[in-house]
Order: C-alpha cells, then structure tokens, then sequence
C-alpha cells in the first residue's frame, strides 16, 4: 500500500489550495506542479529555464583513517594511471605522524592496515622523493609522465596531493588552486613534504550552483517538450543542458562532471534510457570508443576487469537502441560483427554449461559494498549475479534480431532461451516474489536473499521474467520512500555508495519496468523520486543516501552524472510520452498518473527517416483515441519506413488502478560470522545484532542454534560449511567464508607443477619454483596428476598475479586448462596487488570428473584468454590442488 500522511506530520507548516494540490505526496517531501517541498527546504520552477533550491545538506561526514592518494605535478593527474593509488592508513592513536618516504611514479604493496574512523584530528606529514623526476630532466630536459605529457623543471617544482580523504580532493581541475596541498622542500635535503590536518569529522555544506540555475545552452537541435507542468519544463531543459555538458571535444559521452573518461556500462545504460532517442551521434562514436581490436572493452574492475567484471555486454543493447532509433544499416552490420565476437569469447569464459554467466554484478563493481570481504576476485568471478545474467539473455536475443534484419541465419535466441530457463531455477526466490541478487560460494554455492533493483528491473523489461513473475516482482521488491536501493537489506559498517543508495538510472529502468507491467504506484512513486533529487539538487547527481534522500554521505558523487541525467530525460521520453522502439516501428504508449493530468507536447523529434510531434492529453494507463495527421487510427504507431512529418495525437483512457508497491523502513542486515576451525569443531565471535545462528551445509540450511560453535559428526565426503548470523526479525546476514571439512585424515592433494626453466627469483613459492606466465612464454604447460580413484574433483592453482590492484586496472591473467585431451574449461589468476608478486593465492575452480591414476593436463594460452589490456597477461604459477568431492 502507498504510504501518504499529511504535510503536518513533517513539521512543515503550509496552507495547500486547489492550485496547490500536490501531485506526489510521501511523509517527508510533496512534489507540485510547480515545485518539491522537503521540510523547510523547496525547490521551485521560476519559469521553464529556469530554478531555484534552498536545499542544503548538514551531514557531518566521518573521516577514515585509509588515505588513498596521488602525486599530482601542476596539481594533474600524472603520476599513474587511474586506480593506481598510494596507500597511508593514519594511527589514529597519535595526533602528529609522518609518512614513509614515496617515490613519485613508484608503486608500492598496500600496507596492512584496519580501515577505521579517527577520533580525534590528526596531522600527517607526508614525504615524497623527487629525484626520479629530476634525475630524468637533467639527463633529457624534460620528465615524460605515464600518458606522454612533458613536464619541465620548473613545473616539476610544483607538486600537489589529491586524494580520497577530506581535506584532499580527486578533482584534479581546481587542485593547482589549493595551495595548502602543494609540497615543499624546505631544507633541501631532496625530500619535498606537506603536512595536512584530518579532521576527525567534516560539515558539508551542500548548497548546488548558489541555489540558483538557469539555462544558458542553446538546444534547439533537440525535442521541445511542454509538460503542463512548469516544474517538469524546467527540469527537462535542465537535464538537456546536461547531456549538452558530458559531450566531449571528440564527441563521446563522458560519464559526468567528475568522470571525464568513457565508460562501457556508463554510456551503455544511458544510451538506452534515452540518448539514442535525441543524440544517436554521439552514442555511435561513444560506443566505438569502447571496442578495441573489434571487441567490446569491460572497464577497468575488480581483479583487473574481465572476466571477474562481466557485464560489459551491456553495450550490444545500447547499440540495438541506436538501429532502433535510426535505422542505420550500416552501424548495424558494424555492430553485429563487434558483438558477435564478444560474445563467442564470453561464451567460452563466463558460461557455466547450465547457462549461467559467471561474474559480478552488473554496475555494482566496488566488491566491499555489495560481497562479504571474504570474497576475494576470484570467487566475485564464481559468483552468478542476476543484473550480468539478464543482459547477457538479451544480448543474444539482440545477435537473433540483428541477424534477422541482416538476413542472416538466427543461431543466437536457443543459447538467450537456456539463459532464461537457467536463471529462473537458479535465482527466483519464491517466498520473497523475486530473484536473489548473486549465488555465491565455492564447491557449493547459495543464492543471497536480496533484491537487486536494476538486475529485478531489468529482468521484467527484457521478457525474462515472463508475465506472472514480472508482476509479483514490481509488487514485491522493497522500496524506500526516497526511491528503490540498489539492494535491499543493506550491509552494516559500510558506507553509502551501492550500499544504502538509490542510483536515479536504477530508479528509470525500475520505474520502466512498472509500467511494462502496468503497476501505477511503481510509476508514480519513481517519477517523485527522480523529480524531488533533480529539483532539490539543482542538478542530477550520481546518487543518493537511500535512508536520507541527502545526496552527502556517499563515498562518491557527481554532478551531472550522464546516466542520472539519462533518467531524467527518460521519464519524459518512455513514460509520460510513451516511446517505444522495436524494429518495425515507434509505438507510442503514454503512462501518465492521474495527479499529472495535462496537455503535453512534445516536438521536433528525429525518428530515422521522419519528424514527429506528440501531443497527449489526460490522464490513463492506456490509450482511448488516436490521431495521426489529422486522421483518426486504431494504433499509436510510425512505421520504420515512415518519411516527412508526422503529427501524432493521443488522449488517454482516463483509467489509473490502485498499484501495489512494497515500501518499507530502512533494514540492514547483521554483520558476517568469522569463522575459525579446528579439529572439526567451527567457532566464531558473537555478532552484533544477531539472536541465531544458520548453519549452511554444502550450500544449503542445515539447522539454526544460538550458540558460537558447532561440531561436526562423522564426514562420509568432503564437506563445505558457512554459518549465517540471524536478527531478531529472521533477517540473515551474508553467509561466512566456507570452512572445508574432510573425512577421517583426508586432505586435499596438492602437486607440484614440474616443467624445465622453473624460476625461484620471487619468494613464497613452494617446491622447487615457479612457472612464469606470459603471452609469449610457458604459454603452454604441460603437466599430470594421479588420483587414487574415479571421482569428482575441485581443482584449482596457486599462483600470483602483481599487475595490478585487487579492486581495478585490466590485466587479470587467464588460460584454459586441457585434460586427457579436452577442453575443462577457463582458469581465472587475478590481480592480487599492484607490484605485489609475493601475495600468492587461489586461482578460480573447476570440478572435472577423473579417472583413477595418471590424468595428463596442460594450461594453455588461447586467442579468447585475451584480457582487457590485451598486453599484459602475466602469473607465476606454483601448484595444483584437488578436493575430492564425490
């Protein structure tokens, strides 16, 4: 049921009159034709280009003791590549410290640390050594920075620190300007420093543009819109002005006022919502700027991207919407080629033979906010996550249609079909009425109990879901009242960001979604939503508090964030206005609230081959009558053939049900169990909030208990074990690290990997060395094991990949692993520190079944193991493991 209480019961005090009548109304903001009210803040249209905000965030930001940094001559970005940080973990004990000296352009291992808040402020003098910079002017004339710039003397005199950590700053545009955070050399002695005060708590003042904004683009080349509805004018041209903003010199879509670069999921997202529709230019040449060597390129992410980040397939959708929107043949054969080759690679990495796709969530790519810290990258590429899931269904949908309007032979849809079928078994939760966001695990892998808006949103869109779930699904997904979280229950001890947040492009395709099926209360609590952050922020930020509203509190923001501003465009496009693309033609299907009801019109729209105006008028979740040019038809619809002009004109069936949405309080999960283990007997610490404990055998729920302990009986088979903590309201937290127990004295068999020129220059390697890994050496290892028995093995490597950070860059190592002859499938080596060749660990697992006695194997470099550098695809290799499952 919509919750609606009275403006009294928000303190606010105001006289609402018939002119005044809100169109939405939540316990803590009213949205109007002419402006948003959220407490003593408002947010007003002064006409349609123009708006006013008296809204100002007081949150009080905690500061970390984790200073992740760089050296920045002239106050750029020049040290390193992005990601490619220091790390300083502040002792919050001491009240004055000084750092390491850091070599600039020298990467170094991450200390260990604890990331805390300070409590109390700390000064932090920070060292730094120049003389790899002047050593190379001196013998050159000039110092040459990673990307190529060319750094003088006198330049190099000025060097600066950005960081993540407040007072520092990411925004390498205004930092030359902070002279407080350039270093010195006072005594000469070569080591130039600066110290900085951390205050242990910062205000935030969070007044956008002077509370002011109003247009100063010129946007003729785009629609013209009049909703009826003053506030909505102006946050349509506001978000127009936007768009115009992230378009860069070389005409591709940056992903907003912070994040200048190109970004595969980014643009991808936003080209569907709605860019395609209005600037199908710079969707191509942004689309194009993520192919390389005629392959899509996934974003840099976690264990150096592909294939632990997975989704970046994303992209055949965007460029499907531009043929759509277009019908440019030519982009289609281009597209098709680009497309068909990542998938086939895809299909030989990320695909399980049951037809789930391998790795992480789909834009939710900070591992920390979404996994339980145990999961390093290669169990994130085990997992299988809903939102990756369901654009790879419609990715090979979409190769079936392009190869029908290529006149090609359809042999894409059946692999789109097993994805579907395997999906719904898999992760449809049926007590909850929707799909678990991620299965996760090692041998035997669960599904998670929570919602994940855009994977629930995007399954309902796409036909995945199929009717009757789609439905339960718009129906049950937990919403707040500030607009759906990117997942519901949060993570506790974990600031905002994916965690208790709402995303306004999640919130555009979740409201897309409820219209698909129909669901009036999704739709007009998402359009509040997306109208009351826009307007009140005087801009359309990345992303908001889910629990506040207030966009200060999230470890990242950004103004005029591209696919934020994409939503904005989309509620205007695809609901209120109805387009919707498909091969044949535009349809038009307006969803427009009952307390919205006006005369809208839209002109000057470019669909291929033709220009269309758009009239509606009323209300309805549906269609009464239609005209197109003047003449009365049965259907809302433009031909793809269709030349000239076209005026459509629509009025609505006046028709609004009672819609169902599941808006809830704020809920955050107990913290994970640590678990230890010895002789058979599991133990951990009392977690905080928890009443009970789940035990989880082999993946599934064994028994519930409230002790901290538990012992195992007598083990027939190798058996996985992970302990849940449970609140008093039943809600578990993420299961623990699996704790693998053996029958009787049965271990796991662990071989040296034997091949001649073994290395023994890295240290923590077993045996008698390692195997170095390259493209161009060991790129085939030959090798055997001997097994006892015939049976069912886990086998995985262990290895070290220093390439690279844990969290991003590109050059995660992979191979395919042959057995007696045939393909076993991929083995994933991540990144697991940058430089840091001595951090050794697992590799990703495959279950083989083997024969008893000599298995011969060998680990090979294939033409689909490329990564995304597709440079550096370097491990050192030391040993493989088998568990004997069954």
């Amino acid at each position: 049921m919509k919750l609606f209480l009275s403006l009294a019961a928000t303190g606010v005090a105001m006289i609402v009159t018939a002119q005044q009548k809100p169109v939405y109304q939540s316990a803590s903001f009213s949205v109007f034709p002419d402006k948003v009210i959220q407490g003593n803040y408002e947010a007003k249209a002064l006409s349609s280009t123009e708006l006013t905000s008296t809204y100002t965030s007081s949150f009080l930001l905690p500061v970390k003791n984790k200073v992740a940094f760089k050296l920045a001559i002239q106050g750029g970005d020049n040290e390193r590549g992005f990601g490619l940080n220091h790390v300083y973990y502040i002792d919050p004990a001491k009240a004055e410290q000084t750092t390491p000296v850091f070599v600039f352009g020298k990467g170094e291992p991450e200390p260990e640390g604890e990331e805390v808040t300070l409590t109390q402020d700390v000064k932090v003098t920070f060292r730094v050594d120049m003389s790899p910079v002047f050593n190379q002017i001196r013998e050159k004339g000039f110092y040459e920075t990673h990307n190529k710039q060319k750094i003088t003397a006198d330049e190099a005199g000025h060097l600066f620190l950005a960081g993540s950590v407040l007072p520092l700053t990411w925004d390498f545009g205004i930092l030359n300007q902070r002279k407080e955070l350039e270093f010195s050399d006072a005594d000469g002695d070569g080591i130039t420093e600066l110290t900085v005060l951390f205050k242990k708590a910062v205000p935030q003042d969070g007044t956008q543009q002077d509370g002011n904004w109003k247009l100063t683009a010129g946007l003729s080349g785009y629609p013209k819109v009049s909703h009826g509805m003053v506030l909505q004018d102006a946050l349509y041209a506001k978000a127009l002005e936007e768009l115009t903003q992230d378009i860069r010199e070389d005409g591709a879509l940056m992903a907003g006022k912070q994040w200048p670069g190109v970004w595969t999921r980014d643009i991808s997202y936003s080209i569907i919502l709605a860019v395609a529709a209005v600037n199908p230019d710079a969707s191509r040449t942004s689309l194009m700027a993520k192919v390389k060597n005629g392959k899509i390129i996934q974003d840099t992410g976690t264990g150096g991207s592909w294939p632990c980040s997975s989704d970046r397939m994303v992209w055949s959708l965007a460029a499907w919407e531009i043929y759509l929107a277009t019908g440019d043949k030519d982009w289609l054969r281009t597209a098709f080629l680009i497309i068909e080759s990542s998938a086939a690679d895809d299909e030989k990495v990320v695909f399980e033979p049951s037809g789930l796709i391998l790795g992480e969530t789909s834009f939710i790519d900070w591992r920390e906010q979404s996994y339980p810290r145990w999961m390093d990258p290669k169990d994130i590429y085990h997992s299988v996550s809903l939102g990756t899931n369901v654009v790879q269904f419609e990715t090979w949908k979409i190769l079936g249609r392009m190869a029908k309007e290529l006149g090609k032979k359809d042999v894409y849809s059946k692999k789109a079909e097993k994805i579907a079928k395997a999906v719904n078994q898999s992760l449809w939760l049926e007590k909850d009425g929707y799909y678990g966001m991620f299965r996760y695990g090692r041998m035997y892998p669960s599904v998670v109990p929570k919602s994940e808006a855009l994977g629930e949103a995007l399954a309902v869109l796409t036909g995945l879901a199929g009717k009757g779930r789609a439905e339960k699904v718009m129906a049950s997904v937990p919403v707040y009242e500030f607009g759906v979280p990117t997942f519901y229950p949060q993570i506790p001890e974990m600031n905002p960001y994916h965690n208790n947040s709402v995303w306004p492009f999640v919130q555009a395709y979740f409201t897309l979604a409820g219209k698909k099926v129909g669901n009036t209360a999704v739709v007009e609590h998402g359009l509040a939503s997306i109208t009351r952050a826009s307007a009140l922020f005087l801009t359309n930020k990345e992303n908001f508090v889910a629990s506040t509203g207030d966009y200060m509190g999230t470890e990242i923001n950004s103004d005029r964030q591209l696919w934020s501003v994409a939503a904005s465009l989309a509620m205007t496009y695809k609901v209120l206005f109805g387009l919707d693309y498909s091969a044949d033609g535009l349809r038009f299907a307006p969803f427009v609230p009952k307390s919205w009801s006006s005369e809208r019109k839209l002109e000057n729209l470019t669909y291929q081959g033709a220009r269309v105006s758009v009239s509606v008028s009323g209300f309805g979740e549906g269609i009464k009558s239609v005209r197109i040019n003047g003449k009365k038809v049965s259907k809302a619809f433009i031909p793809a053939s269709a030349t000239g002009t076209w005026q459509v004109e629509i009025e609505l069936n006046g028709k609004w049900p009672e819609g169902r949405i599941n808006l809830v309080p704020h809920l955050v999960h107990p913290g994970t169990p640590v678990v230890s283990e010895e002789k058979g007997t599991l133990s951990w610490k009392p977690v905080k909030k928890a009443v009970s404990y789940s035990v989880f055998i082999n993946g599934k729920k064994s028994k519930s208990q409230n002790g901290t302990s538990w012992t195992a009986g007598k083990l027939k088979e190798v058996t996985e074990v992970q302990i849940a903590a449970v609140s008093a309201d039943g809600t578990p937290s993420l299961l623990s690290e699996p704790v693998v127990l053996y029958p009787g004295t049965k271990p796991a068999m662990i071989t040296e990997i034997q091949i001649p020129g073994m290395e023994k220059e890295i240290q923590g390697y077993s045996g008698n060395g390692y195997v170095l890994l390259t493209k161009s050496e060991n790129t085939v290892v030959p090798f055997s094991v001997t097994v006892p028995e015939n049976g069912i093995y886990r086998v995985d490597f262990r290895y070290s990949n220093g390439s690279g950070p844990i969290n991003t860059d590109n050059k995660c190592a992979i191979r395919t692993l042959y057995v007696s002859g045939k393909t076993a499938g991929p083995v994933v080596l991540p990144q697991r520190g940058d430089q840091n060749w001595t951090e050794w660990g697992w590799s990703s697992g495959l279950t083989l079944t083997l024969k008893k006695g000599n298995n011969p194997m060998k680990l090979v470099f294939e033409p689909w193991n490329e990564n995304m550098n597709q440079e550096i695809n370097t491990a050192l290799l030391d040993q493989i493991r088998l568990v004997r499952m069954k």
